[in-house]
């Protein structure tokens, strides 16, 4: 706990000093990975080698090129394995470099990088042309990747290799060994011709590293850095903020920065978020919400398992094998029980500390980058353990299709979306929504592909999807409203019809669970944000999630006594659940 307090303390009062401490610690970080050319005149092409500067930056937790990690092998899933993805990229996503539409995004971004060049005494002529050198570059990767549709079948882009056929299927002459070794022994693992790795992303990396091997130094070496530099922007002075501010508000309608004690609390709970998670605990989530919490998941899982015996769409083979999968999901509610032993999360940090001074703000970010890195890559060593993936204070909650389980942190079990001294309408409508939403993730259009043991294997027949190509989460949202309210209406028949609220006794209880249900979904959407949105996110804006999901279910349309044939009642409705 006292090294939880140490790093929020040096983010909020070392981050206030910042402008005395200046730029002196990022500089010293640039030497180390052989200089910035952009910006330092010193930088020594001779000297420049793409892997080791992929490496170091590796180590940094910065997967620049490469998204490489560790984690649970889609066809073995008792097995953690390397895996290769296509990196992502400084615009939200490939789709800003290619289309015209986002022309305006674009040019902030290449303004962005010329006034960062600039801001460090680059001259603005070598500034433009490093920055268009680097812009076409990184187009040249967007143009190549995949689009997030495209990333979408885990089956499709599944590919397993050995080192020696990294070679031979996607390029002879890029030093796979050398590049994999180089951060792997920070955890004392050596890769040999022979080891197996997952790539998800073949043809991304073949034309990548024919890319890299034939780009000038000078170029590679400014986007590495680069992307780094921009990552890092949030940890400097005020000045240098405000430039990254005017790039912000033009991609993504970002009109002011969080306050800074905010900034402090998502920097230490992406570092230690079990350490926050325990004082959080303490704090906020009560057992008893815990065990409400469980009965229920009881009851939407009892509902959705009866939509299974009842759509009509699923073959009895089908169906039998969905219950089954359906009965081996596991359940992580609040926290992981280990996170109260003092002794194990002493040994969770162990890595930070030591390295962590109450005197060295960004020397104490990047250490805690190098915890991150090392935390993660030692899952190479072990077995896979179905953990709890989510620090207790994240608001959200997910389905894990490699582990087939269900997570719904403490963080998510608060109001708006429970409570518990309110109507029990109300958190069915808007938490019950949330836990039948990810249970029904596991049979989407991405989920089928995971058996119960969480291997990715064939065992839903095509046929019965009958031509659905639906987003997983669009289909989670129809199906999670339906979960929610048929475990209600349970509720109802055993409980009693359910209080009203004070002042709004029009409202009956059905009406207030889908009341709670939107309430949840309420967003002030800015032009940009919709656009990143629409463009980049996994879910449909917020509108529709109440609108689709709503206009689709005959329930809603019953207790609201909407007009057949209106937009919240159509004629034809959409249901796979």
């Amino acid at each position: 706990m006292d090294l939880v307090q140490l790093e929020f303390d040096t983010e909020l009062t070392l981050g206030k000093s910042i402008e005395n401490i200046g730029y002196t610690p990022l500089h010293d970080t640039y030497k180390k990975f052989g200089r910035f050319p952009m910006i330092d005149p010193d930088w020594n092409e001779t000297a420049f080698d793409t892997i080791d500067l992929m490496v170091a930056l590796r180590l940094y937790n910065n997967k620049h090129l490469i998204n490489s990690y560790v984690s649970a092998d889609y066809k073995n899933s008792s097995n953690n394995i390397l895996q290769l993805r296509q990196q992502d990229f400084g615009l939200p996503s490939r789709e800003y470099y290619l289309k015209d539409q986002y022309a305006t995004e674009l040019e902030a971004y290449r303004q962005y990088i010329v006034d960062i060049a600039t801001f460090f005494n680059s001259s603005k002529v070598d500034a433009e042309t490093d920055a268009a050198d680097l812009i076409k570059f990184e187009t040249y990767l967007a143009n190549v990747s995949q689009s997030k549709a495209e990333t979408r079948d885990p089956a499709a882009n599944y590919m397993k290799y050995t080192v020696s056929e990294l070679y031979t299927n996607i390029s002879s002459e890029f030093e796979w060994l050398r590049y994999l070794n180089g951060f792997f022994q920070v955890v004392n693992y050596t890769f040999t011709n022979d080891t197996e790795l997952v790539v998800h992303s073949t043809e991304y990396l073949i034309k990548m590293t024919e890319k890299v091997l034939s780009t000038p130094k000078r170029v590679l070496a400014n986007y590495i850095i680069w992307r780094f530099t921009m990552n890092r922007v949030s940890n400097l002075p005020k000045s240098i903020q405000e430039i990254e501010a005017k790039f912000d508000k033009i991609v993504y309608g970002v009109q002011s920065k969080p306050a800074r004690w905010k900034k402090c609390v998502d920097y230490t709970n992406g570092f230690m978020g079990m350490a926050v998670g325990r004082l959080f605990v303490a704090k906020h989530f009560p057992e008893e919400a815990k065990s409400m919490a469980l009965d229920m998941i009881s009851g939407i899982r009892k509902a959705f398992t009866g939509l299974l015996n009842t759509v009509p769409w699923l073959n009895d083979k089908t169906r039998e094998v969905a219950k089954e999968k359906e009965e081996a999901i596991v359940e992580k509610i609040g926290y992981p029980e280990w996170i109260m032993n003092n002794t194990r999360l002493n040994e969770e940090y162990k890595g930070l500390l030591g390295n962590i001074a109450d005197d060295k703000y960004f020397a104490n970010t990047v250490a805690s980058l190098r915890y991150l890195c090392n935390y993660e890559l030692k899952y190479i060593l072990e077995p896979v353990k179905r953990e709890f993936g989510a620090s207790p204070p994240t608001v959200n909650a997910y389905y894990s299709g490699t582990f087939n389980q269900i997570v719904f942190p403490a963080g998510i079990l608060q109001p708006p979306f429970w409570g518990r001294d309110r109507p029990i309408s109300l958190n069915y409508g808007a938490i019950g929504m949330v836990i039948g939403h990810e249970i029904s993730h596991g049979f989407d259009d991405r989920g089928r592909l995971f058996d119960k043991d969480g291997n990715l294997v064939k065992w839903w027949d095509d046929e019965v999807m009958n031509g659905v190509n639906t987003q997983s989460e669009n289909i989670a949202d129809n199906g999670g409203i339906k979960q929610s309210y048929q475990a209600f209406l349970h509720y109802q028949k055993k409980h009693g019809q359910g209080e009203v609220l004070p002042g709004l006794e029009e409202y009956t209880p059905n009406h207030l669970f889908f009341i709670a249900f939107a309430q949840q979904w309420c967003v002030n959407y800015r032009p940009q944000a919709l656009k990143v949105a629409v463009e980049e996110g996994v879910h449909s804006p917020s509108m529709y999630r109440v609108r689709g999901p709503l206009a689709n279910f005959e329930e809603f349309s019953k207790v609201y006594k909407c007009k057949s044939g209106s937009s919240m009642n159509p004629v034809k409705k959409c249901a796979v659940w």
